[in-house]
């Protein structure tokens, strides 16, 4: 095997690995949402938990399917690049990790609204990162995605 096609591999097992991690975390924040609803009736009334329970299954599912999404596109990018970059791959890698300890710490804090809120924002932070490193818009950079003229051009 040439060394070109070491690399792409490793990269490859790498998104494979960060995909497998960020997985593995977002279905322990489900569980631990589950176990909010399903919590103690003095603590919150079910209505309350049920929507706010709906609320993060959804920011959830969505975060994973666009990890799903952008999995593929990173993949099909280091198939294609002749020397895939090494330090973009470890970026993705830590931006996957850290988008699902967000979802997890804010699954453990749905009845806490103040912590929930920092976590929440944490978790934009690292998607608008993510963004800006890995172009899934091709003219974002991280600055240009915190100006809201940006996103009303779009």
């Amino acid at each position: 095997m040439a060394t070109g096609t070491l690399r792409q591999t490793a990269k490859i097992s790498a998104l494979d690995a960060a995909r497998g991690v960020f997985f593995i975390i977002v279905g322990l924040a489900i569980r631990s949402a589950l176990l909010f609803l399903l919590g103690p009736p003095y603590t919150f009334r079910f209505y309350y938990r049920l929507f706010i329970t709906f609320a993060f299954l959804f920011t959830a599912f969505r975060f994973t399917h666009g990890i799903a999404v952008v999995y593929e596109f990173e993949k099909r990018a280091t198939e294609t690049a002749t020397t895939p970059s090494s330090m973009k791959v470890e970026i993705v890698f830590a931006l996957f990790a850290l988008e699902a300890i967000f979802l997890f710490l804010m699954a453990e804090r749905l009845g806490k609204p103040q912590s929930f809120a920092i976590w929440t924002a944490s978790l934009l932070v690292a998607d608008l990162g993510y963004i800006s490193v890995s172009k899934t818009l091709k003219d974002a950079g991280f600055f240009k995605l915190l100006w809201p003229g940006y996103w009303l051009d779009r």
